[in-house]
């Protein structure tokens, strides 16, 4: 169906993560659609934490992490031995059936690193004969050449910025005019959303004359809470169906109005 990045023009700390980790529970629970959750960060456990307590698997040794994710098909992609019927095997399901989670890299090498990107698109190549919908966690900033052509081959790009009038000068003054975006589907999110801001999304649309509909993800402490707790999954689980008028029911609101528009745009160019 199609493959979605999510990234951010801006540093660390974008909030893409989040973003990418909202959209899959809630079309995972709202869908019947298969998806796979996939990072190209170096170093960074964000994406596996949000579902996962890491730490503690490691600890209880309970994982050998050199036989899951894409350090094991990293060796299976060298020795021509990937396919469609064993990439599953080496995710670890969120939610059965829905939603799986690729790990990264858990080496802490930047040659590993840089050789698993070389092989990334041909995992996310076989993921797309598996899955429905392949989300990947692009790597905040100015993408390096492997990352281009990342970016370039996704049939959407989710561009999270912050509500600062730094980042959106920013993005309206160059990033949505660079060559990754002027013939690119996109989304524009605005992340840590604070709709009590005379900055909110209706007025930063009018301000820099956007036509387009300016989504976001408010700042929302219960959800951070879950998601340092691992429980990504279970706050949307619980907070599904709660009124918009409840903060919590208003973040999910908000996450559901994104997600509908991610797979409107993501299925008009593939048939569901």
């Amino acid at each position: 169906m199609g493959q979605v990045a999510f990234w951010s023009p801006s540093g660390n700390q974008s909030g893409s993560t989040s973003l990418l980790a909202s959209v899959a529970s809630i079309i995972a629970l709202d869908h019947d659609y298969t998806s796979l959750m996939l990072s190209t960060n170096y170093m960074d456990n964000s994406l596996e934490t949000s579902f996962v307590n890491v730490n503690k698997l490691k600890a209880r040794s309970t994982i050998d992490f050199t036989d899951v994710g894409l350090d094991a098909l990293e060796r299976l992609i060298k020795s021509n031995k990937i396919s469609v019927e064993n990439l599953v095997d080496y995710t670890t399901p969120i939610l059965k059936g829905r939603l799986d989670l690729m790990f990264g890299s858990q080496k802490n090498s930047q040659e590993t690193y840089n050789k698993i990107l070389e092989l990334m698109p041909g995992v996310i190549k076989c993921a797309s004969t598996v899955y429905d919908i392949t989300f990947l966690d692009i790597v905040s900033g100015v993408p390096n050449e492997k990352i281009m052509a990342i970016l370039e081959a996704s049939d959407l790009i989710v561009v999270n910025v912050s509500q600062s009038m730094n980042s959106l000068e920013e993005f309206f003054d160059k990033t949505i005019k660079s060559d990754l975006l002027k013939n690119k589907k996109y989304i524009l999110v605005v992340g840590k959303y604070d709709r009590y801001s005379k900055y909110n999304s209706k007025n930063l649309a009018k301000y820099f004359k956007y036509k387009n509909k300016i989504f976001t993800l408010p700042y929302n402490t219960q959800f951070f809470d879950m998601q340092n707790d691992h429980r990504t999954l279970e706050f949307f689980i619980k907070y599904l169906n709660v009124a918009p008028s409840d903060r919590n029911g208003f973040f999910v609101n908000e996450v559901k109005s994104l997600a509908e528009e991610i797979l409107a745009n993501v299925s008009s160019s593939a048939d569901i």
